[in-house]
């Protein structure tokens, strides 16, 4: 239940064992952060940020996050149960062991990203972003350069209905799989 707001702050070399190696959001708290520099954090899920349960949504502007590892599920952000607000961020060189180098969004979790950009992120599943269970909104984003192991190289899309307008997919690689730039399974690409 709370709602800092984090203006040109830098969250770098953070740890954690389990969840969100440098911000961790629960239970209706939504943080506002604006030209802030998230880099080379590491956690199990969401390297960088992880959002979970009950309306726990920040509102991101104008932020980069590079270099954030995650052993699991999101490099750059994992969000469960919760839809943040990305505009103008940069998602470069995150990466994830299994899902979503640059972000996971999973449990009916429907991020809105507007003019952001996903450039050498790398996963299993999902180079740039894996979606499962989310229907987010996607306005003028770019991917570029992220690599996904088995698939979607830009995005993955399972049992999802995400909103794509104005983006563009280029250069992204799938070497062992399927969708280099983009791979739906059981979901629905508007």
């Amino acid at each position: 239940n709370s709602n800092p707001t984090l203006t040109a702050c830098t969250i770098s070399g953070n740890t954690s064992t389990r969840w969100g190696g440098g911000i961790y959001c629960y239970a209706n708290s939504s943080p506002t952060l604006s030209g802030c520099t998230i880099s080379d954090n590491i956690a199990d899920d969401g390297g960088a940020i992880y959002c979970y349960s009950n309306n726990s949504s920040p509102t991101v502007t104008n932020c980069t996050f590079t270099g954030n590892t995650a052993a699991d599920y999101g490099g750059g952000m994992f969000c469960s149960y919760s839809s943040p607000t990305l505009d103008t961020c940069t998602f470069t060189n995150n990466s994830a062991n299994e899902r979503g180098g640059g972000m996971f969004c999973m449990d009916n979790s429907n991020p809105t990203l507007t003019g952001c950009i996903f450039t050498n992120n790398s996963g299993d599943f999902g180079g740039g972003i894996y979606l499962t269970s989310s229907s987010p909104i996607l306005d003028g984003c770019t991917f570029t350069n992220n690599t996904s192991l088995l698939t979607g190289g830009g995005i993955h899309i399972e049992l999802s209905h995400p909103t794509i307008t104005n983006c563009i997919f280029s250069n992204n690689a799938c070497p062992e799989g399927f969708g280099g730039g983009i791979c739906v399974v059981d979901g629905i690409l508007s």
